[in-house]
């Protein structure tokens, strides 16, 4: 390096970096206090995960073979085979707002999600002002972005439900209870349907004169009503627990992550400290030259 060059050689940066360890050291606590404070008192949140196998939804094949069967002749009297994808719908509706509203509202988990603004004693929220009191709107927003995570693998079809929370027990419980209220929601939704669809197919075969087509609604019928007899009838209508959420121990917390937030602290300050330490050290050098021309 010149020796007109304001900048500093290695072996002068590691000169201000000894005489300067102090200062460097300094910043370095000051960067890992609010890390070490972070990962030694934030409370720490579990995760709790549950595997869950999508369940075939056209009974071993019977509603793809009336299909292509009678299909044809089933659009005519204006009835729908539709059928659809169960597994794609799961996920759909486990990810919906409606689903995690009435998830939230069934099971009384505002409190829980709110406790800080919820008194236990008067079972109210705290405080006077309504408008201040924690809404759904806000309940569903820090569900759906901080709490409860799908992801889905295209290539197995597996779901997995995560739910992160400050208690392992009810982190446990709330993805129990996702998978149990997605089947009970779909099981509904399954029933419902095949109610309008036998509904609407008794008034097709009454008013249908061909023998083909009275045939293909009356198969429909069977169908639709097996359907609604296997939806009344299967607990995991739409997904099997192929791993339940279990309880996370006390140390098995996924946040606060101690080594990395120490670790972070620990290079922030060198960095910072190093970068302060040297461009103190180059001014205090150019000052010192700028001193000499002046002088001669």
């Amino acid at each position: 390096m010149s020796s007109e060059s304001d900048g500093l050689s290695l072996t002068e940066a590691i000169a201000v970096f000894r005489r300067r360890w102090r200062f460097i050291l300094a910043i370095v606590v000051l960067c890992m206090t609010p890390a070490a404070l972070m990962a030694f008192l934030t409370k720490p949140t579990y995760q709790a995960t549950a595997v869950l196998l999508p369940v075939s939804d056209d009974g071993g094949g019977s509603l793809s073979a009336l299909m292509g069967q009678f299909g044809g002749l089933a659009s005519l009297a204006g009835v729908s085979l539709g059928g659809g994808n169960q597994r794609a719908e799961a996920v759909a509706v486990l990810r919906s707002q409606d689903f995690g509203r009435e998830f939230i509202r069934r099971h009384g988990l505002m409190p829980r999600l709110f406790a800080s603004r919820w008194d236990a004693s008067t079972k109210s929220w705290k405080g006077q002002d309504e408008s201040k009191w924690p809404t759904m709107n806000r309940a569903w927003q820090t569900f759906d972005r901080n709490i409860r995570r799908v992801t889905e693998d295209r290539k197995t079809g597996l779901i997995t439900l995560e739910v992160r929370w400050r208690n392992p027990q009810e982190a446990a419980d709330w993805a129990n209870w996702m998978a149990q209220d997605l089947n009970a929601s779909m099981r509904q939704r399954a029933i419902d349907e095949s109610e309008r669809m036998l509904s609407h197919m008794r008034t097709e075969l009454d008013a249908a004169t061909h023998v083909e087509l009275r045939a293909a609604v009356s198969r429909l019928m069977e169908v639709e009503m097996k359907k609604a007899l296997l939806a009344r009838s299967r607990t995991e209508f739409a997904v099997r627990a192929i791993d339940r959420a279990q309880v996370a121990d006390v140390d098995q917390y996924v946040w606060p992550r101690r080594g990395l937030l120490l670790a972070g602290g620990l290079a922030l300050g060198l960095l910072v400290g190093g970068f302060a330490a040297l461009v103190t050290g180059s001014r205090s050098r150019s000052g010192n030259r700028e001193q000499d021309r002046q002088g001669n």
